[in-house]
């Protein structure tokens, strides 16, 4: 199970609506919704997230109650018919907002050194970088 930090530098928009937080963050470097409870919950296994990469899906009426249900009890909250509603209704608000975010901005290269290549007595320098492609 990976990690993600809720809110934080990755976020781009965080609000409330009612018991719910919405962070539109990146997780692992795609777009996402990340949904979670206002209040702490003992019952709460983590956090619902909905990826860019999948939020298609989520116009399907049944696959959305269907994954609301399934956050409902992750997030440690009844599953009733009011709370899945609700969860439904704001990952459908939410959308529109998820699919305009714009990619995750490349963070500056860190220079940590200088490098020589030498090819039958032609040289090229470069600079060394802590980015990784």
């Amino acid at each position: 199970m990976s990690q993600v930090m809720l809110g934080g530098e990755n976020a781009r928009q965080l609000y409330t609506k009612g018991d719910l937080v919405i962070s539109l963050q990146y997780v692992n470097k795609e777009p996402a919704m990340v949904i979670f409870p206002r209040r702490k919950r003992e019952s709460c296994k983590g956090a619902f997230i909905v990826l860019l990469s999948a939020a298609y899906k989520y116009t399907d009426q049944v696959y959305l109650l269907s994954q609301s249900f399934f956050a409902a009890d992750l997030m440690g909250m009844f599953p009733d018919k009011a709370t899945v509603f609700r969860i439904a209704d704001t990952i459908y608000e939410g959308l529109g907002e998820l699919c305009m975010m714009k990619p995750e901005p490349e963070k500056e290269k860190k220079v940590i050194g200088e490098g020589t290549l030498v090819i039958g007595g032609d040289k090229q320098t470069f600079e060394l970088t802590d980015h990784v492609h």
